[in-house]
């Protein structure tokens, strides 16, 4: 016979058994986490191969990358081409950047200010396409064959989400041999946060592949989980001015 006080023992004692699972089933999941975060970081910066397994593995399916905002008219191109053959073609219009409404995903840049794109000019900013906002800056493009001069005007580009299919699209037009952080040496100081949302503090040393000088800077990553341990956004910020300053370059009206 059951008498009411043990029932109640019972039920004190299942939800005091209830209670203290809990924080070791989150503990867990967190630091699951924390090794997939720390994968992450260091996997991007051994090699395209490594990277794209584990976005593969590792992203939700509804995962994003959330780029960071600059100065400039909002339009990616084909790195790639631009290596190999000194052509400048637009693979990504961001829709409510500066050049939208002027130029388009597949337009082929000809010249720049007068200058024009080939091999020598696409390294280190030759075509002067970085700048203050609200500087005017005139082009021809080739679209469908023909060669259309064009202006632009550089301004704010805000922030804008690169989803998981685009991020392997983007990541399987690569070289190996191009990959930009490979052979970079990566020091992960800390990540703190709960089981969903962790923030990573670390260290990259690394050379720049224009001025062929090192440079060492810290970064700041932000990564959101779903309960499947899937990530579901990124997002950092680093010290991009020390390193310009680091690598020679100057920043200048």
């Amino acid at each position: 016979m059951v008498t009411r006080k043990s029932f109640y023992i019972s039920i004190l004692a299942i939800t005091v058994a209830l209670l203290s699972a809990w924080p070791l089933k989150a503990s867990a999941q967190q630091s699951r986490n924390i090794e997939t975060a720390k994968a992450w970081l260091t996997d991007f910066h051994t090699s395209r191969p490594a990277f794209m397994a584990m976005v593969k593995e590792n992203m939700a399916s509804d995962g994003v990358v959330v780029n960071n905002r600059f100065v400039g008219f909002g339009m990616m191109w084909d790195n790639v081409r631009g290596t190999e053959e000194g052509r400048m073609v637009l693979t990504e219009v961001r829709p409510d950047g500066p050049a939208s409404g002027t130029v388009k995903a597949g337009d082929e840049f000809i010249s720049v200010r007068g200058i024009p794109v080939t091999k020598e000019s696409m390294q280190g900013d030759k075509l002067r396409l970085r700048g203050k906002a609200g500087e005017t800056v005139a082009a021809v493009i080739k679209r469908d064959g023909k060669e259309i001069p064009i202006e632009m005007t550089r301004g704010k580009v805000p922030e804008a989400l690169t989803t998981k299919n685009r991020l392997l699209e983007n990541l399987s037009r690569g070289k190996d041999d191009q990959w930009g952080w490979k052979n970079s040496k990566i020091q992960i100081k800390e990540v703190i946060g709960d089981a969903n949302v962790l923030y990573a503090r670390f260290q990259v040393i690394h050379t720049d592949s224009v001025s062929k000088l090192p440079f060492e800077v810290e970064r700041v990553f932000r990564l959101t989980f779903n309960n499947e341990g899937k990530i579901t956004s990124t997002w950092g910020l680093s010290e991009e001015r020390f390193q310009l300053e680091q690598t020679g370059f100057t920043i200048s009206r």
